[in-house]
C-alpha cells in the first residue's frame, strides 16, 4: 500500500492535499493508501486498522478532524452510512 507522500518533513501536520469520501467497511481489501487523517459525518463507532497494523474500535465525533493513519476501515463493528468516511490525503 502506497505511504511515500507523508515520509519526511510535515508528516500528518501538514494540510492535507485532497479529501476523499469512501465507501464504508472492506473487511478484506486496504484502503488505495494510507490516510493521514479522517472525518465522518456523523457521530458512529469505527473499527480501524492503524498503519502500524493495529485494529482499534473507537467512538468519533460527527465533522471532528482526527489526525490517525488509517490503512482500513472495516465493515465489520463500524456504524456509519456509506460515503460518510471521509480520508484525508
Amino acid at each position: 500500500m502506497a505511504d511515500d507522500k507523508y515520509t519526511g518533513q510535515g508528516g500528518v501536520v501538514t494540510p492535507a492535499d485532497d479529501v476523499i469520501p469512501l465507501t464504508v467497511g472492506d473487511d478484506s481489501n486496504d484502503l488505495p493508501a494510507v490516510c493521514k487523517g479522517f472525518y465522518c459525518t456523523a457521530d458512529a463507532t469505527l473499527v480501524i486498522i492503524t498503519k502500524a497494523g493495529q485494529t482499534r474500535t473507537i467512538a468519533v465525533a460527527a465533522h471532528v478532524v482526527y489526525p490517525i493513519r488509517v490503512s482500513r476501515l472495516k465493515a465489520t463493528g463500524t456504524s456509519l452510512n456509506s460515503g460518510s468516511f471521509v480520508a484525508l490525503y
